[in-house]
């Protein structure tokens, strides 16, 4: 480059039709290096336009004040803009109200909320500066909810339907007797739930818990059949069952059904938890029993036939109890094949049980007597 004091002007184009007007003087310092030395006059769009420009900080592409950037594209006291086209947003919280906030106070307050609204019973935010104590929203004045003033809860009424306050329960009624008292409290043996039950009402019994309740007739703590309450805590057949615990009759001590034999003595206890003695005894005894015989305990029958033709009897006749044939201590010797079928069984109700008398041993035997 030669040697210049010359003043020289270049017009450089810029992106958006901008222009940049630049004075450049170049000086020679002895040597190859040179100085540039530069000044620039920058040429910007409007304000409004949506584009941020360098002398802008906001532009929201409207001239409009109060909406955050205003009409000189400068962001407004309390909002924070960003973007192009800026977005302006206001902070609740910075003490300083503006756009939507109906105040601001950096926080809750007597005179504002933590949202930035005027405090007021019923907008469900308690505001305690606001001498408020609840506040529940829509659900002011119901029951179990804040008053419609805010200055504390409505009263709980047993019997309403709603469940609130010390109330373990509330079926809608102060009936006792179908799982909720009349106190709102849960019975015992019944569980109770918020919602209605499908099947109608709002508590129920569980079978198994040893609490008998309800329409239970029995709860021996299981669900296991065969043990006198079955599956479904129905009484079975045969067994009497007690809300409270009872000592079996076939371990009490006591001669209950009047055959003078208490306990395991008695022909009617196949062990000692069998809860009741009921039955109807006839015996056998081959050393001096008579087939004509009553078939009791002093007046036994001799022969197993004998006593077989009576239970028939018996069965005939209508079973009202447990049948038991007792067979007493010696070899019966069975001259033809003793056979016991479906008409010598009992029914669903009352059983046909043949045993040796309790503490003894009969023996039955084909052996031809010598």
């Amino acid at each position: 480059m030669r040697k210049t004091n010359n003043t020289r002007m270049l017009v450089l184009s810029l992106v958006a039709g901008l222009v940049t007007l630049a004075h450049f003087h170049v000086i020679e310092h002895g040597g190859p290096q040179l100085t540039a030395q530069l000044t620039a006059q920058v040429v910007v769009g409007p304000c409004g336009d949506g584009i941020l420009n360098v002398d802008e900080s906001c532009d929201d592409g409207d001239t409009t004040s109060g909406d955050g950037c205003s009409a000189l594209c400068l962001a407004e006291i309390g909002w924070s803009c960003t973007g192009t086209p800026s977005v302006c947003v206001t902070t609740c919280g910075d003490n300083i109200q503006a756009g939507s906030e109906a105040c601001d106070t950096g926080g809750i307050s007597a005179t504002c909320d933590g949202d930035c609204t005027v405090p007021s019973c019923g907008d469900q935010f308690l505001n305690t500066l606001a001498a408020e104590a609840c506040d529940s929203g829509e659900n002011n004045g119901v029951e179990g909810h804040c008053n419609t003033s805010c200055t504390g809860l409505v009263d709980i009424i047993c019997g309403s339907g709603l469940v609130g306050g010390a109330e373990e329960c509330d079926d809608g009624d102060t009936q006792s007797g179908d799982g909720c008292s009349a106190a709102c409290a849960m019975e015992d043996g019944w569980y109770c739930f918020l919602q209605e039950l499908p099947e109608g009402g709002y508590c129920r019994t569980h079978c198994g818990d040893g609490m008998v309740a309800g329409t239970e007739q029995c709860d021996d703590g299981n669900t296991t059949g065969g043990d006198g309450c079955n599956g479904v805590c129905e009484a079975e057949n045969g067994y009497v069952c007690s809300a409270t615990p009872v000592t079996p009759a076939c371990s009490d001590g006591i001669n209950n059904d009047g055959d003078n034999l208490t306990d395991e003595a008695d022909v009617g206890c196949a062990g000692p938890n069998d809860l009741v003695e009921k039955e109807t005894a006839l015996y056998v005894s081959v050393d001096d029993g008579d087939d004509a015989n009553p078939g009791t305990i002093d007046g036994p029958f001799e022969t197993l036939a004998k006593a077989r033709e009576t239970v028939r009897g018996l069965i005939a006749a209508g079973l009202t109890s447990d049948v038991v044939v007792a067979l007493r201590e010696g070899t019966y010797y069975l001259d033809e094949t003793f056979t016991l079928g479906a008409e010598d069984s009992g029914t669903d109700e009352f059983k046909i049980v043949w045993r040796s008398y309790p503490g003894e041993e009969a023996k039955l035997s084909t052996t031809e007597r010598m």
